[in-house]
């Protein structure tokens, strides 16, 4: 019975993922991003988001990692399926503001009404006062642009 219960004990162990040395393809997706593969980091995403269609935090690092790769106008839609996803999700409402002001035709009046919807829904996110006031620069809104400086 003790050899039964050893053997049982090793099963579990590692049936139950304790002693995995497999990486998550998010984990790769991470690592990646971090080690500045870019386009590696994406194919990874976009295997993460196959086998998971709802996961958040993957369609938040492809638009983050689109933006690294210029690819301003997919980084959009990517982050715009994270707000689909979330409505209240920060990270999609700043990150499809950069996307529209790093755009080669810059849309930095969408760009601010992402920025006004961070700060409505975060009031004291400073990221989001302080790439405002530079979207109110182009914008030529400079009275703004100073209000958003201070705050």
């Amino acid at each position: 019975m003790k050899k039964f219960l050893a053997i049982l004990s090793v099963f579990i162990f590692f049936s139950t993922g304790y002693c995995t040395t497999s990486i998550s393809d998010y984990e790769q997706a991470k690592r990646a991003y971090e080690s500045r593969d870019f386009h590696t980091a994406l194919e990874y995403y976009n295997i993460v988001i196959h086998k998971e269609e709802n996961n958040i935090d993957a369609y938040c690092g492809k638009g983050k990692t689109q933006i690294e790769l210029k690819q301003y106008s997919e980084a959009i839609k990517t982050f715009t399926k994270v707000i689909e996803l979330e409505p209240n999700n920060i990270d999609g409402y700043m990150g499809r503001a950069i996307a529209y002001a790093k755009k080669s035709n810059p849309d930095h009046v969408k760009a601010k009404a992402d920025l006004d919807q961070v700060i409505l829904i975060d009031p004291k996110n400073y990221e989001a006062f302080e790439t405002r006031a530079m979207v109110n620069f182009e914008l030529k809104d400079r009275e703004n642009a100073y209000i958003d400086i201070e705050e």
